[in-house]
């Protein structure tokens, strides 16, 4: 071997090293999407219950432990995630003034999100329907909501006080909303 060749192994032997780690880096996990919101926009009323909807999407097939906090209130469950597909979480939780999430699997960082409700003093009335609310609505918080977004629980329809709904939104609604609303 000549030392032209030495210098060329000795200079590649780093490189190389370094593209493998990368790969490793980027084979132990792929990124998890995560996303929150709340029922009613993230309106509600106090002491009462809401619903948080939780959307996570992986690229590899992984289970994801899900921990949601509402002051002393805690749930968790796991969810088993297909690449590409994602997994949606309707999850009653009582209305404080935020509702803490955390994310984790295996060979990733701890992803948390906050979901900061908006605690409505006067009755909050939800209006599903194309038609704008009259106005004024001063007895009441008008909360806009598109038909797919309405709760999946019967519980979480204890943050409302009232719901004007077209019917022809109704069709809209998935059978576990229809049952949530019935």
């Amino acid at each position: 071997m000549t030392k032209r060749s030495n210098s060329l192994l000795r200079l590649a032997s780093p490189v190389a090293t370094s593209m493998g780690c990368l790969a490793g880096a980027a084979a132990v996990a792929a990124p998890l999407q995560f996303d929150l919101a709340g029922a009613w926009g993230g309106w509600s009323r106090p002491g009462r219950v809401t619903e948080a909807h939780v959307l996570l999407q992986s690229t590899e097939q992984t289970r994801a432990n899900i921990t949601l906090t509402s002051g002393t209130h805690v749930v968790r469950t796991q969810v088993q995630l297909a690449p590409g597909e994602p997994a949606r979480l309707a999850v009653p939780m009582p209305s404080g003034d935020r509702i803490d999430v955390t994310v984790a699997r295996e060979g990733t960082a701890v992803q948390q999100r906050e979901l900061n409700l908006s605690l409505a003093e006067m009755p909050v009335l939800a209006w599903v329907a194309p038609a704008r609310p009259p106005e004024p609505a001063t007895a009441f918080h008008v909360v806009e909501v598109d038909a797919a977004a309405l709760p999946q629980n019967g519980a979480a329809y204890g943050s409302i006080d009232a719901l004007v709904i077209d019917r022809r939104e109704l069709g809209a609604l998935s059978e576990q909303q229809l049952a949530a609303l019935l």
